[in-house]
């Protein structure tokens, strides 16, 4: 990644002639919209009187429904700094995985006084769901070691059995190790450059400004109860009042907002590359980046959790995960390898041939004779997961059992597909382990 100097920029943000802090809406991304504002309510204005007069014509109908679009995505460009100006000194901050819904509503009903139930709007986001999708599964992209992701499988579970006790320590110990590989050094050492580039979650107003009041230092041990995950404090034992729900979903929230940072820290080059070769960024645009979000996280929402008890003959739904399943496990029992690495999970981009050839090392090991895909289920629109009855042959002899296979929708760079990305369903193929590992438990249990 080319050096981009962070610090200088966001000192230079934060900066302006009239001497008062920077905001997000003076990102480069959103201020752009924001100079084109009279324009695009120009373009609206002259495009429907043209309409109103019975002219029918397609470029005009583009125009009037773009700046209409554009116009009601405007009306968020200020949304993130109020939601931080609100919560950001308790520990909440905008980033952009967060829903805007929420943020809107959370931000309103603190602006009537009711900062209980604005708090409350803001913890109804945590679900289960989406604590896996931005925080677990979208962190495997950043995962080197391969470990972490079981860590915050593991931090989840605790988390919806509410043991928070042990809980938050484990999500604080996983951002340490995350943001450690991405930035180089710990991210709560004093002077760690957090800032990125045309960023929500990287501008000096949301995770710099988190991470400075969760790393207050802490002399004296306390049980009083805690309202923000003060990191040295919990890890060195001192503040034992963090056993609460506020405190565990205000975790989540830094580590979703650290892999949103390590998601704008990977484009950071590009980004600034192109601000640079051309500032004046069309609203059209920007309109369409911002339909995206919005479109996603409907989406998210939206979807209706399924289950499908077969019958799984021919005529699969190929959009559907259990024509990857299907394929995966067809070309397994083939000792197709090359068919099985075009449809395994592979975050780490490894190419075609070498995890065909890694494929093909632990099948020889656990060979697949007979399988009976029984029922999918899929929670979320991005993770599905099937009971298969598998038949195998192994070093131990032969194998049979009814396993997991776990398959996941991600897009050809390797990261976890929104609903509007282009996607692909892929296996975990952990599944090959599994089949082995069954003869193992079954003769351990002898």
């Amino acid at each position: 990644m080319a050096n981009i100097p962070g610090r200088a920029w966001a000192t230079k943000l934060m900066t302006r002639r009239d001497g008062h802090d920077s905001r997000i809406a003076d990102n480069p991304s959103a201020s752009a919209l924001s100079e084109q504002i009279p324009l695009v309510k120009a373009a609206k204005a002259i495009t429907g009187a043209v309409k109103a007069l019975g002219v029918e014509n397609e470029t005009v109908d583009r125009i009037h429904v773009t700046a209409t679009e554009a116009l009601h995505q405007a009306d968020i460009l200020d949304l993130p700094d109020r939601f931080n100006d609100a919560f950001a000194g308790r520990g909440w901050i905008a980033t952009a995985s967060f829903a805007v819904d929420t943020m809107r509503r959370s931000v309103e009903l603190q602006e009537e006084g009711l900062d209980e139930e604005a708090e409350q709007e803001i913890l109804a986001w945590f679900t289960e769901d989406r604590i896996n999708l931005f925080a677990v599964n979208r962190g495997k992209r950043f995962d080197e070691t391969g470990w972490r992701w079981d860590q915050l499988r593991e931090a989840l579970q605790l988390t919806v059995e509410e043991r928070y006790w042990a809980a938050v320590p484990l999500i604080l110990i996983a951002c340490d190790g995350l943001a450690s590989e991405v930035l180089g050094t710990s991210p709560f050492e004093k002077g760690a450059d957090l800032t990125a580039f045309d960023s929500i979650v990287g501008h000096p107003s949301s995770l710099p400004a988190l991470i400075g009041k969760i790393t207050k230092g802490v002399r004296k041990s306390s049980a009083a109860e805690m309202t923000l995950p003060l990191r040295h404090g919990i890890l060195h034992g001192r503040s034992l009042g963090y056993a609460n729900r506020v405190v565990c979903m205000k975790a989540w929230l830094l580590m979703i907002a650290l892999i949103d940072w390590a998601h704008d820290k990977s484009t950071e080059s590009d980004r600034a590359r192109e601000h640079r070769a051309a500032e004046d960024i069309g609203w059209a645009e920007i309109a369409d980046g911002m339909r995206k979000v919005r479109a996603d996280q409907a989406a998210i929402d939206a979807h209706e959790p399924r289950t499908n008890c077969g019958p799984f003959g021919r005529g699969i739904d190929p959009a559907l995960p259990e024509s990857a399943i299907v394929e995966f496990l067809t070309c397994w029992q083939a000792k197709n390898y090359g068919g099985m690495a075009e449809r395994a999970v592979n975050l780490m981009r490894v190419p075609t041939r070498k995890l065909a050839g890694e494929l093909r090392a632990n099948a020889e090991l656990a060979q697949l004779t007979r399988f009976d895909l029984r029922i999918v289920r899929q929670p979320t629109v991005g993770f599905a997961e099937a009971d298969v009855y598998m038949e195998g042959v192994t070093p131990l002899g032969p194998a049979s059992g009814v396993l997991k296979v776990v398959a996941l929708r991600h897009t050809e760079d390797g990261d976890v597909a929104m609903p509007t990305d282009s996607g692909r369903w892929y296996v975990r193929q952990s599944c090959v382990v599994e089949l082995m590992r069954s003869r193992a438990d079954e003769r351990g249990s002898d």
